[in-house]
């Protein structure tokens, strides 16, 4: 198994990372209206990937499974 440390990952990158991690395929779109990430689902349909680097409703339930920490540091 091959590991990949995510410390320095950020937007698309980061979102990508969890996707795999999550036993989701990904493919970038080509298709002029739906651009960005796609990942594919369990049972093969192809959605617009979450953005779990940046919005609460994707990424708190990732927080919340794994147990991590959270820690506000300065009023940030």
């Amino acid at each position: 198994m091959t590991g990949v440390a995510v410390a320095g990952l950020i937007g698309d990158d980061l979102n990508i990372v969890v996707a795999l991690a999550d036993g989701h395929r990904v493919r970038r779109s080509e298709i002029a209206d739906a651009p960005g990430i796609h990942e594919q689902r369990p049972g093969g349909t192809w959605k617009w990937i979450r953005h779990p680097s940046t919005a609460w409703e994707h990424g708190g339930p990732i927080i919340e499974r794994e147990r991590i920490a959270l820690e506000f540091l300065d009023g940030e």
